[in-house]
Parts: C-alpha cells; structure tokens; sequence
C-alpha cells in the first residue's frame, strides 16, 4: 500500500511538475500576448499621432499659401463682359441688394451681376431720392408727396401718397417704410407696409421742442428707429440723437425710449443702424456708435474723433471706413475701418486720388474718376489700376475680386487677376 500510495503521489508530483510546466507556458503566452497588445497599442497611437500631425502640418501649409495668395497683389482687371445701358446727368446710383440701382426722375432700373437688367421700374417725380435697407428701397419725391416701394427680385411693390411734403425717409429690410413729413411749426413720421398701405401708427414732433429732423433710418427688423434732430441752444446750434421703439413690450406713448446731445458744434446729418444691435450717428468730425441690444434702454457706446475732418465715408452692417485729410500733406489722405463696436482695425495713408469710398464684404475700394484702389481688411494694398472707362458706380457683389461698374452708356463686369 505504501508503494502504492508513494506511486500515486509522483505521479501527482509529475503531474504538478508538467502543470507547472504547462503554466509556465500560458504565462509566458500571456506576457508574449501582452506585450504584442502593448506594442500594436503604441503602434496605432505613434500612427494617430503621426497622421495627425501630417493633417496638422498640410492644413498649415494649405492655410499658409491661402493666406499668402490672398495677400499677394493683383496686377490687372479683366473685362468678363460689357452690356449696353442708357445713362445720363440726372440719373443716380446706389448699391442696391447685390447690385446696383439706377434712378431717375421718370424711373429706376436694377442691374445684378448674373442677371444684368433685373427690372425697371417707371415714376414720375421732380426731385427723387433714396433710402436702402437689403432687397427692399424706397424712392420718395423730396420735397413733393408720392414714393415708391421696391424690391430687389419683383421690383415695384406699393405707391405711396402722403398729404404732405415728404423731407425724409427711411425703410426697412422687410419694406416697412417711414417718412418725415413737415408742417408749419411740427414733423410727422408716417409709417406704411411694403404694399403701400398706412399703417396704425405716427410720432409727432414739435420743432419748438424737438428741432429740425436731418435724418432718419429704421433698423433691419423694423423694430427701431435712429433720428438725428438740430435745435437751436442759446443762439447755438446743437444735435440731439433720438431712438424709437416700436417693441410691443416697451411701455411708452411717444415709442422716444433714448435721447443723446451736448455733441458741441458737430452736426450729424446721416444716422444708421448697424445690423439690429448696432447704430451710429455720423459726423464731419465725431462718429458715435450707440448699442440698442436692449431696445428699451440704448446706450452711447465709443465715440471715435478723428485729428482731421472725415472726407469720405462708407458703412455695412460689420465695418466702418472713412478718410481724412493727411494733415498738411495735400496729396495723401488716412484711410481708417472700424468694426461695428468702434475697435480700429487700420489706419493706412494713401496718396491714391480718390473721390469716393465703396465698403465690400472682403475689403475698401477707393474710387476715382476711371481708377479703384483695393485694400483687403487688414489695409493691405491688393490693387491699384485703371478700369479704362468712367466710373459712375461701382460695387463688389462677389468677394471682392469681381467688379459690377456703371460708365458711360455701359455696364460693366470686370474680374481682379495676378
């Protein structure tokens, strides 16, 4: 028995051996498994790492010549094509949607980059100005009684007739229209739909109290509206900056929720809304720039004072630019862009000769008689050349590089090339 018990246990002992055996194997498996994992692990990571910092250096690059083309001059502009139009001296021209309107005493035409003649529009009026907010416009007879309502894709959309002389209007970017009109000793503001039709609502202003209405301008949604009135103080001449509300929510009879003056000798004779958050009172020497966030309670945000009388000038809804006069220096002007909430992005001299400012989506082009200037956003001098015909208006619908220009008894499409 005890050979047979001492047999029964080696062959425990040799089993336990080739167990141990055996698990020796297994972990020597497992560790060869696990380090194989281990090293697969750190393979795909040194992979993920490596992919990334190849998309990391590509979009680098990529970004790198976008920048570095963007940044580089062009060096001529090419005509894409040439349609023929019918102008004269007692037509004018404003930017109009993403294109140009033209209007006349008699009627107004709208040419678009794609399309070139939109539409035409016929009036009768002696004395026709405008006011532009997106697709919609108005023009209105200063100084008579009728308007018209358009917009950029039907063209006309309502008549207007008001019972008295018409000093003043504004629209906004849904149609609805505002118009100042003058009494013996008081202004009206009259309001009308996109169709035409007057709408339940006026504001009535004493000259004795408020003063003479120089200007008005609704904001894009309709929702308010800037006026720049001057009074007399003491023998003086002064301005006072009057916001309305026509916000539902705002508790108020006369809808003045804000008033602003002692602006000294400067008179602001443009005032506009920047976007529905934004508007700014314009003048020779002082540009305010007021946050109307709050529709109930504006308030005067940056007032920016240029050294020299502001010569030209020209907004959107992002940006401000103006020029000024280069102090002693006759043949060089500073041009100057601002954002919306009257932080100075550049200020750059320029002794090109230029007589009026067209503010793009991508840049600033100075105008002259038959010459454009482009500067990007950053001030840098992109182009400078002859268009080789008469410039009576220019615009830039698509980015900057193409051009929409109306000249003599043409109009015309150029594209900027390296």
């Amino acid at each position: 028995m005890a050979r047979e018990n001492s047999g029964r246990n080696s062959k425990r002992v040799k089993r336990s051996r080739a167990d141990a055996g055996e698990y020796e194997v297994n972990s020597e498996a497992r560790r060869d498994n696990e380090q194989f994992n281990a090293d697969l692990s750190r393979h795909h990571v040194q992979r993920n790492v490596g992919i990334a910092l190849l998309i990391i250096l590509v979009a680098g690059l990529v970004i790198y010549w976008f920048g570095y083309r963007l940044a580089q001059p062009y060096t001529y502009a090419s005509t894409s094509w040439t349609s023929d139009i019918v102008t004269a001296e007692s037509q004018q021209y404003t930017p109009f949607s993403d294109g140009i309107l033209q209007y006349s005493n008699n009627g107004a035409t709208f040419y678009n980059e794609s399309s070139k003649t939109v539409w035409s529009a016929s009036y009768d009026m002696s004395n026709p100005a405008v006011a532009v907010n997106d697709n919609y416009a108005v023009i209105y007879d200063q100084g008579a009684k009728t308007a018209v309502v358009l917009n950029a894709e039907s063209g006309s959309m309502g008549s207007i007739l008001t019972e008295l002389a018409i000093t003043k209007a504004t629209i906004s970017a849904y149609g609805v229209s505002a118009f100042i009109v003058e009494e013996d000793l008081s202004n009206n503001m009259l309001f009308f739909d996109k169709y035409g039709s007057q709408l339940d609502i006026g504001i009535k202003t004493l000259m004795s109290e408020s003063g003479y209405p120089m200007d008005i301008s609704f904001s894009p949604d309709g929702q308010m509206m800037i006026a720049s009135f001057v009074y007399i103080d003491s023998g003086v001449m002064q301005n006072r900056i009057v916001f309305y509300s026509f916000d539902t929510t705002v508790n108020t009879s006369s809808h003045a929720v804000a008033a602003f003056q002692k602006y000294g000798d400067t008179l602001f004779v443009d005032v506009e809304f920047l976007g529905d958050d934004r508007a700014a009172a314009f003048g020779d020497g002082k540009i305010v720039i007021y946050s109307v966030k709050d529709s109930a309670n504006p308030q005067e945000l940056i007032t920016i004072e240029p050294e020299e009388t502001i010569t030209n000038l020209a907004y959107n809804d992002k940006y401000i630019a103006f020029s000024t006069e280069n102090g002693d220096l006759v043949q060089s002007k500073i041009l100057y862009l601002y954002n919306s909430d009257g932080t100075m992005i550049f200020d750059e001299t320029t002794s090109f000769d230029f007589e009026t400012l067209y503010l793009g989506e991508k840049g600033v082009y100075l105008i002259g008689s038959s010459t454009v200037q482009y500067r990007n956003l950053k001030g840098q001098e992109l182009f400078t050349g002859s268009l080789e015909c008469n410039i009576l208006q220019l615009v830039s619908p698509n980015k900057g590089t193409e051009l929409l220009v109306v000249s003599n008894q043409a109009l015309k499409s150029f594209k900027l090339k390296r």
